[in-house]
């Protein structure tokens, strides 16, 4: 008993959080920087027909995520919690459910998409004709890939549960780079687009691979199946499953419903100017999940022994996010037009520049939101948060079409940062409603408005010389606030002691 109560504890250390946060940004940040690398080379020898056919192989099979029915975070979110109720024996039967659910569904849609070949290559994509024999293998290849990668979700919901965080971040970082690079070694060989998505087939078997062996080798006892204990578990994982999936429906419509509907009521060239911004930061809120991917197995071990340590893990998740998202979208802010110009042109960055600077106000609110969206999921209650992005669906669509009739896409972008806000708000309300009234999310409001509004001077100055020099200074003084007002003692000895790197 006192080996358990040890081993719950040494998994809610800051120090070890702190440092599975840098693996986790390691293992998004690399292949991002591989990604900048690869696809300008993949265009160049694809073509591209053939590149925009990888690239929707690549969604295909980084769909899995939201048509897991929310099974790989339900896994997360209770075998956290057997592992803080000192309750290990009853991992074995959330993991084979969760296990056996996901691979039914992956060999389902594997079945289908192996059967809707033709369909999908003739009716479906608009594919050249001299294509369609390479087309069709490389459907029936993704095929046969999709139950090992609706496997892996759960695989490496036990590595976030015992916060191994250093070994997914080598595994997914892994396959994530290989994602590009596979492709282009392939390439050296042969232009062969079936053998390009064979590569990627075979990659995805080999990380099950990589999977499955450690678990067996490490975690041996997860396979010990027992029929009474699967049969328990398979209620609450559904039930938890089936709200988290909600919203992993509902956030996509989300984020990008107002595409569409600015093509309808602006036009479609409008959307280039909309979406290309968003996009940007879409990929830069990659980077900032990596707090709320710890913290949340974190959370859900917490709650269910140490509600006085969760309350602590989620005032250090708001105050590291801050300072993590603040300096870079601040940054961004500042010099949207440089860095549009940069990216694209100059007659982009000219009508974009403006839409940029409202959505990093609003990705700074999003950001602060993946912390309370964490603790209603700990808390087991994801049917809060799916039923707040459901509100949010119906209010958003009438204040985005209000505004994008009004305002062009400026006004879009104000809505769909007025949107963020809302949802920060909101999760942050009901949060704190788990806490018994403790207002500890809101006591955060000050110091998120303050921040948020000083990215909103970016708007106010036009002058580069004077951004040059004005970034600094806030950057400085927001990190002087936090230190002397809002970071507690634990976050501070984050930055104070190198030991948290050993």
């Amino acid at each position: 008993m006192e080996n358990s109560t040890n081993k719950k504890n040494e998994l809610l250390k800051g120090a070890l959080l702190f440092r599975n946060v840098l693996w986790s940004l390691g293992g998004k940040v690399l292949p991002i920087a591989v990604a900048l690398f690869a696809i300008p080379v993949l265009i160049g020898k694809l073509g591209d027909a053939r590149f925009g056919l990888l690239s929707i192989i690549w969604v295909i099979i980084g769909f899995a995520s939201f048509l897991d029915l929310g099974l790989g975070r339900a896994a997360v979110k209770f075998i956290s919690e057997k592992i803080g109720l000192n309750k290990e024996e009853d991992i074995p039967g959330i993991f084979g459910v969760a296990w056996l659910i996901i691979l039914c569904i992956g060999s389902l849609l594997g079945v289908m998409l192996f059967f809707c070949d033709e369909l999908l290559v003739q009716q479906v994509f608009e594919i050249e004709e001299h294509l369609h024999e390479q087309a069709r293998l490389s459907v029936i290849y993704t095929a046969i890939a999709l139950p090992f990668v609706f496997s892996n979700s759960v695989f490496s919901a036990v590595f976030k549960a015992y916060q191994e965080f250093k070994t997914l971040a080598w595994i997914q970082g892994s396959n994530s780079i290989l994602n590009y690079l596979a492709p282009l070694l392939v390439l050296v060989y042969t232009d062969q687009f079936s053998v390009v998505i064979a590569s990627l087939v075979f990659l995805k078997v080999a990380t099950f691979a990589v999977y499955l062996g450690i678990l067996v080798t490490v975690r041996k006892n997860l396979f010990h199946f027992d029929f009474s204990k699967i049969k328990k578990s398979v209620k609450p994982l559904l039930l938890f499953g089936g709200w988290a999936s909600v919203s992993n429906v509902v956030s996509p419509l989300l984020d990008y419903f107002d595409r569409f509907l600015i093509a309808s009521v602006i036009t479609v060239a409008a959307v280039t100017y909309y979406a290309t911004p968003l996009d940007i930061l879409v990929k830069i809120s990659a980077i900032f999940v990596s707090v709320v991917t710890v913290l949340f197995p974190a959370i859900s071990n917490a709650v269910v022994h140490d509600k006085k340590r969760s309350g602590q893990l989620m005032r250090g998740g708001m105050e590291a996010t801050a300072c993590f998202s603040f300096p870079i979208l601040l940054f961004i802010a500042f010099f949207s037009f440089e860095i549009l110009e940069l990216w694209i042109n100059t007659e982009l960055a000219a009508e974009s520049m403006m839409v940029l600077q409202v959505f990093c106000v609003g990705y700074y609110l999003k950001s602060l939101t993946y912390i309370p969206y964490a603790f209603l999921h700990g808390f087991n209650k994801p049917d809060i948060a799916a039923k707040i992005h459901l509100f949010e669906l119906a209010v958003y669509a009438i204040i985005l079409y209000l505004l994008a009739s009004a305002y062009g896409i400026l006004g879009a972008a104000i809505a769909h940062s007025a949107r963020l806000f809302m949802d920060y708000l909101l999760m942050s309300i009901y949060a704190d409603r788990q806490f018994s009234g403790n207002k500890n999310f809101q006591k955060f409001y000050g110091m998120a408005f303050l921040s948020a509004g000083a990215i909103t001077l970016s708007f106010l100055v036009e002058s580069f010389e004077i951004r040059l020099m004005l970034f600094p200074v806030i950057v400085v003084i927001f990190a002087l606030v936090m230190w002397k007002y809002q970071l507690s003692g634990e976050v501070k000895g984050f930055f104070k002691s190198p030991t948290i790197f050993r």
